[in-house]
């Protein structure tokens, strides 16, 4: 994990730069007073998240995607740069699962769509290719050819 503290969206949100020097100066406070500041900051944070979530806009940038837009890779990495590294590698495996399973349903439903059709691919390598691009598709052919060249 990163040694310097990195705000979220939410946390830059709900928070402002007064409340941040407060934050600075707890240590520096008298013992017996950082428990009360401590809890008079965070209560002014949460009251500054329930205003954002009752205004008329009601909502946080990131909040504001529509649910097609919401996508639980982008989310990983989202979360990622707050992760330690053993972390970091659990989330690279849970996005290869989650893009390998993306990758086969994709697949499957070509397969169904293409399964009445005549023009259909013949094996899976035409299936999985005609998921890509053009542009990808291009690119695959041009490989492609460079090594049946060789």
């Amino acid at each position: 994990m990163e040694d310097s503290y990195q705000a979220t969206e939410f946390d830059q949100q709900t928070t402002s730069h007064h409340l941040q020097m407060l934050k600075a100066a707890v240590p520096y406070m008298p013992v017996s007073q950082q428990k009360t500041m401590s809890f008079l900051i965070k209560f002014q944070e949460l009251q500054n998240a329930m205003h954002i979530f009752q205004s008329d806009d009601g909502e946080l940038g990131i909040c504001s995607l529509s649910e097609e837009e919401k996508n639980p890779l982008d989310m990983l990495e989202s979360i990622k740069v707050y992760c330690s590294d053993k972390e970091k590698e659990m989330l690279d495996i849970l996005t290869n699962f989650l893009q390998a399973s993306q990758l086969y349903r994709q697949y499957q439903n070509a397969s169904r769509q293409n399964a009445d059709n005549p023009d259909s691919p013949s094996t899976p390598m035409e299936t999985l290719i005609r998921l890509l691009s053009p542009e990808q598709q291009e690119t695959f052919q041009q490989y492609q050819n460079m090594f049946q060249q060789t």
